[in-house]
Formats: C-alpha cells, structure tokens, sequence
C-alpha cells in the first residue's frame, strides 16, 4: 500500500522563508554528499550517527543528511507540507527550534531504544524532524484538510485521491510507526523509533508554547479559501471565524470589513467592524490601499462612531499626496461629523476648506467652510490662516 499526502488545503499566515530555506539547505547538502542518486560511504562515516559515534556535531549532522533521492524527497514533500502553516503560526524561530528540537529528540529516542543493541548501526535523515512537525501540526491544525493519495497492489491495484483531516493521516502515520517498531521488529531500514520521538517532541513543543489551535469551522474556511484564494468571494459571515483570532493578514481584515459594511444581506456589524479597525489601525495605515480603507472608514454610518479623529486625518493627507482629494474631502468632513468641537475638527475644515478652494474651485463651498472653522474655534491654531483665506475670497465676489 502506498499513501501519501500531497497537498494542505492551509494557506500559510505568512511566507515561509525558513521551510524554503530547510529544503534548498537539505537538497545542496545531499548533491555535495551523494554520489549516483545514494549518500556516499564517506559522508556516512564522517556525519551520520551511531551509538558508537555519539556527538553533538553528528546529532545535528544527521538531521540534514539522506540515503538517497526517494528519502530526501518524501522527508522535503512532508518538510512543505505541514512545515509552512506551522511556520507561520509559530514565527520563523520558534519553528526553526521546534525543527530541530524534533530532529534531535527523535534521534535521542532511537538510540536509546535500538542504537544501544546496534551500536555500530549509523541512522541519519530528516525524518525525526519532520514527524515533529507532524505532531506539532496534529495539535495546531487537527481539522486542516490534506489531500493524499492512496495506491494498494494486492491481486489488482486500485488508487484514489482523498481528502482528510490532518489529524487522521498524522495518526496513521504514527500508528504505522510503533505497528513496526513495537510488534513487527524485523528490520526494514526505516527508524522508526526516530520518527515516534521526533513527533511526540512537536507535539509537547507547541503543547507547552500554547500555540493557538485552529477548531474545525477555521479549518474549513481555510480549506475554502485555499481553493478560491480571493477574500472578495467570501461573506463577512464566513471570514468571521478567521478574523475572531489575531492575524498578521491585513487583507483578511480589509475584506471582512468591506463585505460586513457593503451588503445588505448581513446583519449589522458595525461594532465589530470599528473593533478590528481600531485593533489593527497601524497595519492597515501602512499595509493596505489608502483608497480602500478610506472607503471602509466612510461607510460606517456616524452614528456608529469611528475611529480617533487623528486617524482620519492621516490617511486623508495620504490621500492628498496621492491625488484622491475627493475621498480627503469625505474623510475630513467625518472628522468635523464625529466630534466637531475638537481641536481636530478645526485641522480638518481647515483642509476642506484649502481643497473647496483650491483643489474643486468651489468658493462658497470654502466660505461656509471657512466661517463654520471660525465659529468653533475663533482662537484656534489655524484661525488666522482662515481669516486671511476668507477675506481673499469674500474680496473677489
């Protein structure tokens, strides 16, 4: 029988440069220690581990060496399967030390337990790391969706691709290994043991990390997701169970909040939309289109509330640096609706009244405006400049 696991419906949270980097880091390392497809002689007896050969220099050689091609491809195909969400769950470190922490205690685990009655026997692979992942990924993501692919020869051979749960290929995986490691001990030249200490390691890794775990309703929309891979598609309802647990991706945010403020079909969500906007307020500002948000921002209806009123006026001078004075305007004008007695309103009819003026020509626009700022704030910071303004226009009726 053949099973094999060949893709994660679980678009990872963010790129994953050290899973990238473990597997270029493992495919250099077996071309300059192979010869003809097979890890040389040499290379064994220089870096792989025996009980006899124990050393801290080995025990992290071994991690990145392979017998040959279909070892080092299956351990890369599980290192991108389940290592890139997990990396960008955990961070680039903390994955990093729970990788190698994996490798070395599956090792630890096989010597104790078979390297001791063959201890000229050298072992050596990323297997033990990358079952670690398996573990950790059966307790981060146990409803993630994996795609495998089976293929059993017996008197015919039949094949098929299905998807499951990750936590049901983890564990057949896991069953696999102590099946052969604990009742069938004739040797097959697959360490075992390495493997079952290797994913209990991840497992209790991310266990004592309390690393967040995703429940079945994320997994799903995860899986959803790695098929359309458009936010846009999806409705507020939908995007809710991602957006219910911190995120890096402010393009998640950004569509969640659009979808629950343009459609009439979903209920009113505006308190939850200006609590994910007042959350993430700084990486919206820096990460999404100004344009964007500026239209989220002007369809929470005002008596909803908003945003601090200086928020506003930051993203309106982006907006005027980049030409999109109309929606400068608009979200000047929500400052002065939001609280038109603060000293941010007056900074504010004040740019509108620069953009009637100068931008649209709309002078009496600018003189409404103008006057309004004065009668709010005769002594305010930018009164004089308003009376100066307004003087110049009153003049050239």
């Amino acid at each position: 029988m053949l099973f094999i696991p060949y893709r994660a419906k679980n678009p990872p949270e963010r790129f994953p440069y050290v899973t990238l980097g473990l597997i270029i880091a493992n495919i250099l390392i077996f071309v300059f220690t192979s010869e003809g497809g097979s890890i040389t002689l040499d290379a064994v007896e220089q870096y792989a581990l025996s009980w006899n050969t124990f050393s801290v220099v080995r025990l992290f050689c071994a991690v990145f060496l392979h017998a040959n091609v279909p070892h080092l491809a299956f351990n890369m195909l599980g290192l991108w399967l389940f290592g890139a969400a997990l990396e960008g769950r955990l961070n680039h470190f903390k994955y990093m030390i729970v990788y190698l922490l994996s490798g070395i205690c599956g090792y630890l685990a096989f010597e104790l337990v078979v390297g001791i009655n063959s201890p000229e026997q050298f072992t050596l692979g990323a297997s033990g790391a990358v079952m670690g992942l398996c573990g950790a990924y059966l307790y981060v993501f146990p409803y993630s969706t994996i795609c495998v692919f089976f293929w059993i020869i017996l008197r015919f051979w039949w094949a098929a691709l299905w998807e499951w749960q990750a936590r049901y290929v983890v564990i057949l995986y896991l069953a696999v290994d102590l099946i052969s490691q604990f009742l069938f001990k004739k040797g097959d030249g697959v360490a075992h043991m390495a493997h079952i200490g290797g994913a209990f390691a991840g497992l209790a890794a991310v266990w004592i990390l309390r690393v967040r775990r995703d429940n079945e309703e994320v997994s799903n929309v995860q899986a959803a997701r790695a098929e359309i891979k458009d936010y846009s598609y999806f409705s507020a309802n939908e995007l809710e169970p991602l957006v219910s647990q911190p995120t890096e991706d402010m393009h998640l945010i950004l569509a969640y909040c659009e979808r629950a403020t343009s459609s009439r079909t979903e209920r009113d969500r505006t308190e939850r939309v200006l609590q994910l906007l007042n959350y993430y307020s700084l990486p919206l500002m820096d990460k999404i289109d100004p344009q964007r948000l500026a239209y989220v921002l002007l369809s929470v209806p005002v008596q909803g509330g908003g945003l601090p009123q200086v928020y506003y006026l930051r993203l309106a001078s982006r907006l005027e640096r980049a030409h999109s004075n109309d929606l400068a305007s608009q979200l000047y004008r929500r400052v002065y609706d939001l609280s038109p007695s603060t000293p941010d309103s007056e900074a504010a009819l004040f740019r509108l009244s620069q953009l009637m003026q100068n931008v649209f020509g709309n002078r009496d626009y600018a003189i409404t405006t103008y006057t309004e700022q004065l009668r709010l704030f005769p002594h305010g910071s930018f009164s004089t400049q308003a009376r100066h303004e307004l003087q110049k226009l009153q003049g050239q009726r």
